[in-house]
Order: structure tokens, then sequence, then C-alpha cells
């Protein structure tokens, strides 16, 4: 879609998930070092190889708008107050979908279910430090209910995501299960709890807050929100936008009917993406 309007596109993959577990020195299946990440560590690190990767490979020093979903978001914005004068210099705006920094009112199960039962702590005592790793015969067997009992796959896609799955294409969304879940380092959900549990958003554990003050002010953020998102929901993002609004690096701020977390990949309406692709053409000029 957007190369049809004139843009490259590259796609991002964080480290972790079944696409991304090779290592110069470290095995994932036996060195617990390998899974010592969240996002603060995916915004400080990760993020700045691939803009390079992306402007050595295209030979190009054209700066890149960014747009990021869920823990994509949590990436950026803790990046962004780290490292801010690299920020400045290779991106000219960030569009965040179903933005993710402060989660004090989520409604997911898995992460509540993290903080209310201190898994984390259950987590360590055992030695677990890589959760829903992806199994084919898993993803084999969710593509199969899902195809066969629709309410099956309408119950998960409410579990995981989204409140009202109306405007959710199932079809689309039986494709998104066939790699689901596909992995993640432990440390990364903790990261997430912790925001939960002590109502922040910081650093792992000695819970240095990000400051936005630090941020450049020269990326512009546009921040789409869904009404029925279960993770990055109206509430939480209404304070972050106060936040990037007294920062004065807020450019666009808006809520859509009938859109949930996942929503934003498989709505049948596409009712963000116009306003996505205005965003992309005003940051690129």
């Amino acid at each position: 879609m957007l190369a049809n309007i004139g843009y490259d596109v590259w796609l991002g993959n964080n480290r972790g998930n079944k696409y991304s577990r090779s290592h110069i020195s470290l095995n994932p299946d036996k060195d617990k070092n390998f899974w010592n990440y969240s996002y603060h560590e995916m915004g400080k690190y990760d993020l700045p190889a691939m803009i390079d990767f992306i402007q050595l490979t295209t030979r190009s020093n054209r700066k890149i708008t960014y747009v990021g979903h869920s823990q994509g978001t949590s990436q950026l914005f803790a990046g962004m107050t780290l490292l801010p004068d690299y920020f400045e210099q290779k991106i000219n705006g960030f569009i965040a979908l179903g933005p993710v920094t402060n989660i004090k009112n989520v409604n997911q199960s898995f992460l509540n279910l993290l903080v209310d039962f201190k898994l984390d702590k259950v987590f360590s005592n055992l030695g677990i430090y890589e959760l829903l790793r992806n199994s084919d015969s898993l993803n084999k067997l969710e593509k199969t209910l899902c195809t066969l009992i629709t309410s099956i796959c309408q119950g998960l896609l409410k579990l995981i995501a989204d409140y009202d799955i109306k405007d959710d294409d199932l079809d689309r969304f039986i494709v998104f299960i066939a790699h689901f879940p596909s992995g993640s380092s432990t440390r990364s959900f903790l990261h997430f709890a912790q925001s939960i549990r002590y109502d922040n958003f910081a650093s792992f554990e000695d819970m240095v807050p990000y400051d936005f003050s630090k941020a450049s002010k020269k990326i512009p953020i546009a921040l789409l929100v869904g009404k029925d998102d279960r993770l990055a929901t109206v509430t939480d993002n209404r304070n972050l936008k106060v936040i990037l609004e007294n920062n004065n690096i807020l450019n666009f701020y808006k809520e859509y009917d009938n859109t949930g977390h996942l929503s934003f990949f498989f709505s049948i309406s596409n009712i963000t993406t116009k306003d996505a692709i205005a965003k992309i053409q005003e940051f690129s000029g």
C-alpha cells in the first residue's frame, strides 16, 4: 500500500521471536543472557541498529518516518528519551498505533495475571527466561480451531486485545493466529507488569523514569488510539497526550470507534489507515 504511493517500507523484527533467535555467541536454548532484555534495550540498541542498516542498505541518509504498534511504540518512546540526539538525526516523525507507555489501566488478562499473582517472582525462582515460545503444532491447532469454530477465535481475540470485534476481519485474524505466540523474553513481559504494578513508565527494576522533556522537539508524534483497546487504553493514552503536549512534541491525537489493540492490523473499515498515511506524507515532506 505505501509502496504504491511512493514510499519504501521496511518491517522491523524484535529479538527473541521465532524469526530472531540467532546470536554470534549465545544460544537462546542454553544461555539465559540471551534473554536479558526488554523494550528498554530494543529502544536503545535494536532500533538504532535497524535504522543504520536501512540507511546503509539504501545508501541514503534520508530521515525515516517510524510507524510502531504496541511494544513497537514503547521502545521508541523509551529510546527517544535515552538517545535524543541520535533519533533527532534519523527520524522525521513517529506514528504510534495503540501506544503503550504507562499502562496502569490495562485490562489484558495475561499481564494482569503477572501482576495479581506475582508471577514475576515465580518465573525468577524457576529460572524461566523465555515466555510463549513458538510452537508449530500449537499454531496449527489454533488455526484449525479458529477455522472450524468461529466462536473460539472471537473469544481469543476479545481475551487478548479487543473489547469489540465487529470491525475485525476474522479471516485475517486466522492468518495472524498461525504465527501467535512467537515468543519473547520473560523480562519484556515483566517490564510491562512493572508499569501496571507501580504506575510508571520507567526503566526495568531500577525504575528511572523515561523523561519526555529530554526527547527532541523536532520529532512530531501522532497518537492513534482505539476506544476498544484492552491494552493501550483510552484512559492511559489521554494521560500520555497531556505529557506530550506539555513537552511540545504532540502533533496529532485521535480516538477511533470500534478499534481494539489488533484492529490496526485487520480492521475491515481501515478507519485508522487514512490518518496514518496522511501523517507519513506530512512528516516525510
